[in-house]
């Protein structure tokens, strides 16, 4: 992935999104598993599809949030006492 600036009127602009391929790669996965997983979030502009990096580590951050969440719910089952009738 290559980091891509421009300059305007002598103010460097960042790019702050990413192509399909390079979303894919950020995340480690292939470009068919990024293509059925909408609920990662995109922007489409005309024929173009753009993820935008700082909504990527968010969706990435709560995903880790939920995983933790069951993660925790699970153990705290295994470890409750079982009632037995």
């Amino acid at each position: 992935m290559q980091e891509e600036a421009s300059t305007l009127n002598g103010t460097t602009i960042e790019r702050q999104t990413l192509t399909r391929k390079e979303a894919a790669e950020y995340l480690g996965i292939h470009e068919n598993t990024l293509d059925r997983t909408p609920e990662i979030p995109r922007i489409r502009i005309g024929g173009k599809v753009l993820f935008r990096i700082i909504t990527l580590d968010k969706y990435l951050a709560d995903k880790e949030k939920k995983n933790e969440i069951i993660k925790k719910k699970v153990t705290d089952a295994e470890n409750s006492p079982r009632v037995r009738a």
